[in-house]
């Protein structure tokens, strides 16, 4: 296991669905704790949240801003957006690891899905390319 912690941010706000239900999607990874704090202090209008992780595998590999990793989660909530437009959402999945090497993540495929991340890549509402079988490889541009 990797020994290098990174942080994923999460934004409570309204749902786009029903602005009277709230969510709090995961909307992206940073390498630094300062990053966490200073998007939750330009973003007050969200409840900012985040949580530690141990990026795997990425031994003789330092992640910096702009690499990509992937996130291993076992279910999300997908619902259609009012311009009809399905919607992949983690509202409900917790992202257990964090991988750097490709092979290895596609290897989770077995058992759940891989969502690709840019670290330092935020984006508020939460949707960012999810793998779910081995040919959608081909399909991510991120």
């Amino acid at each position: 296991m990797g020994n290098q912690k990174v942080f994923l941010l999460f934004a409570k706000q309204p749902s786009p669905f029903d602005s009277e239900e709230m969510i709090d999607p995961f909307i992206g990874i940073v390498t630094d704790e300062r990053d966490c704090e200073r998007f939750e202090a330009e973003h007050s209008e969200y409840e900012v949240s985040w949580e530690e992780r141990f990026i795997n595998d990425s031994e003789g590999h330092w992640v910096e801003p702009g690499d990509t990793v992937y996130g291993y989660f076992y279910m999300s909530t997908i619902r259609e957006s009012p311009e009809g437009e399905v919607l992949d959402l983690l509202t409900d999945a917790a992202v257990e690891s964090v991988l750097y090497q490709q092979a290895n993540a596609r290897k989770m495929l077995a058992i759940g899905h891989i969502q690709v991340i840019t670290i330092g890549d935020i984006r508020l509402d939460g949707n960012f390319p999810i793998v779910d079988e081995p040919a959608d490889w081909d399909k991510i541009k991120n």
